[in-house]
């Protein structure tokens, strides 16, 4: 789902990739398993980088091509509670933008106010 970032999803964003200037911004919540090996084929790629929801830290996977050292696992990542994966996706070259990959416990966070009420719950 393609979405606008409040202030708590800017700091993260921020903090996951300082140089990004792009807009496009989007969430996916799954509780499926994150293949992160991330390597250019065909002009595409796709980088990762987790970060700690509670304390903002963040760490980055490193390249996997065939002259990188291999990390066993990454092609199966199960996201902790209390973690965001966000990853940077090319397509044939082109920005595809940031997308926040968050568990469904965690949602809650990211989803934009319910329609037809205000930020203190009332109806507007």
């Amino acid at each position: 789902m393609k979405i606008r970032p409040d202030k708590f999803t800017k700091e993260l964003l921020t903090k996951a990739y300082p140089k990004y200037e792009g807009r496009r911004f989007f969430l996916e919540v799954s509780d499926k398993p994150i293949n992160c090996k991330s390597w250019w084929d065909g002009g595409s790629r796709d980088y990762f980088v987790f970060v700690n929801l509670a304390t903002r830290e963040v760490c980055s996977v490193p390249a996997q091509s065939a002259y990188d050292r291999q990390i066993n696992g990454l092609d199966n990542v199960t996201l902790p509670v209390g973690f965001a994966c966000i990853r940077h996706s090319f397509f044939c070259g082109r920005d595809c933008g940031l997308t926040i990959i968050i568990r469904p416990e965690n949602a809650a966070k990211f989803l934009p106010p319910t329609l037809g009420t205000s930020d203190k719950g009332r109806k507007a």
